[in-house]
């Protein structure tokens, strides 16, 4: 049977380009793990993770340079691989990143499947997967999905899940069909006249390299339920999300420590809307600008309402790809590579939920990115009333001492504005953690 072709979406038009150009490892390398205590039945894991690809077209898809130009070929039949080692030893997310780096050729599948065996009770599983099939929603679908596939194996039973309505060859016809608003492009290139790259980055200043390194780390924390409880509380008062909240926190920090009262953050924005697209697997996201201007003498109440308003115009023109922002707007050309302007980049999303296989103990373990995306890029994960926080940084731009210290400031501004919404960047200077020094 002949694979059906397609056209690439203009999210994986974007990742598709940038992938021929990066360096290895490459930064468009994502990981699912888990860590599964138990009797765990490998042949059910099996015909569940078989399931889950016959499923959703995105994990049978192959991306293809043709006469025609790039395009996507989905493949009918699912076929999966999944590799069983013995664990090789050392630190659990040092071994996996390690795992998580290798190529994925995507002329022949976008994911690699490794089940590892520490003990006969005792396994890890590491999805790899190339972010032009998936986002933080697909990989929600995954946790919920294959649970209930494990049990349908076990059982015998079918899997009460809906059939998918949609899949990305269509989704991708249908975007490129509706085209590209220009009312929205012109709205961009006056959003983004006259910006400038970040000329500086937390926790004090430093020169910069001018090209950003393959190195990549991690540095994490949590902001415990009372702090996670006043940001909700915070949020209420001010007639706003607690992604405003936290988002004008990290803009605060940049004016306090480092003196930028200009600041560009990138913001992963989801494009699903409607039944068909919302438990679609694949990449349906896109990063977009949002540009926060923070005078040192303005307090917290200010800049969190032009936060706001900034976030709600940037969601009404979310549809205009990047390539198309790029192309309408000579300054913003710096956004899709990535290397200047969308330097730091903040996603905030909710807790995707725990995948739950009967007789078994799943306990998700957060993998750090191959190579950087971004010179930071700040994940904020709600836990219950927690906050679960990391940071892939890049480590030509930060020592593992700087990157504690950028996060632990961000926190800082954080407890700060909680206890006086009135704060100034020029305020916060004087708050304990905030202003650090070069040793």
């Amino acid at each position: 049977m002949t694979s059906p072709s397609y056209p690439l979406s203009f999210e994986q038009e974007s990742l598709w380009i940038a992938e021929q150009f990066a360096r290895r490892p490459s930064p468009f390398l994502e990981a699912w793990a888990q860590r599964i205590e138990g009797p765990l039945d490998r042949s059910a894991l099996r015909r569940a993770l078989t399931d889950f690809v016959a499923r959703h077209a995105a994990l049978r898809t192959r991306f293809l340079l043709e006469d025609s130009g790039s395009v996507q070929r989905i493949d009918p039949d699912a076929v999966v691989e999944m590799e069983v080692l013995p664990w090789p030893g050392g630190d659990i997310e040092a071994t996996l990143r390690k795992a998580a780096s290798r190529s994925l050729p995507l002329t022949r599948a976008p994911f690699r499947i490794t089940l590892y065996e520490l003990s006969p009770l005792d396994h890890v599983l590491l999805i790899q997967l190339h972010h032009v099939v998936v986002d933080d929603v697909a990989l929600a679908v995954l946790t919920e999905e294959l649970g209930a596939l494990y049990r349908a194996a076990i059982t015998g039973d079918a899997a009460d899940l809906p059939a998918p309505t949609m899949d990305p060859g269509r989704y991708a016809l249908a975007q490129r069909s509706a085209g590209v608003d220009p009312q929205a492009l012109d709205y961009w290139t006056a959003y983004l006249k006259d910006v400038a790259p970040l000329p500086n980055l937390p926790p004090y200043q430093r020169p910069l390299p001018a090209q950003r390194g393959t190195g990549c780390d991690m540095v994490s924390m949590v902001l415990p339920a009372e702090t996670g409880r006043a940001i909700r509380r915070l949020a209420r008062a001010q007639r706003t999300t607690t992604h405003v909240v936290l988002t004008t926190a990290l803009a605060m920090t940049f004016s306090a420590t480092v003196a930028v009262e200009d600041v560009i953050l990138g913001i992963p924005t989801s494009r699903r809307r409607g039944p068909d697209t919302d438990q679609l697997f694949g990449c349906l996201s896109d990063l977009l600008p949002l540009r926060l201007r923070v005078p040192a003498t303005t307090s917290f109440v200010e800049v969190c309402g032009a936060t706001k308003a900034g976030v709600l115009a940037m969601l009404r023109h979310r549809y205009t790809p990047y390539a198309a922002i790029s192309s309408a707007a000579i300054s913003a050309r710096a956004i899709l590579s990535g290397d200047n302007l969308a330097r730091v980049v903040l996603v905030i999303d909710e807790d995707p939920g725990e995948l739950r296989m009967p007789g078994l103990r799943c306990r998700r373990v957060y993998v750090g990115a191959a190579a950087p995306k971004f010179d930071w890029c700040q994940y904020v994960v709600a836990s219950g009333d927690e906050y679960l926080v990391r940071a892939d940084y890049a480590t030509s731009c930060f020592t593992p001492e700087e990157a504690h210290g950028m996060l632990a400031q961000w926190a800082a501004v954080v407890s700060a504005v909680i206890a006086d919404t009135t704060v100034s960047p020029d305020g916060l200077r004087s708050r304990p953690g905030v202003r650090l020094t070069k040793p």
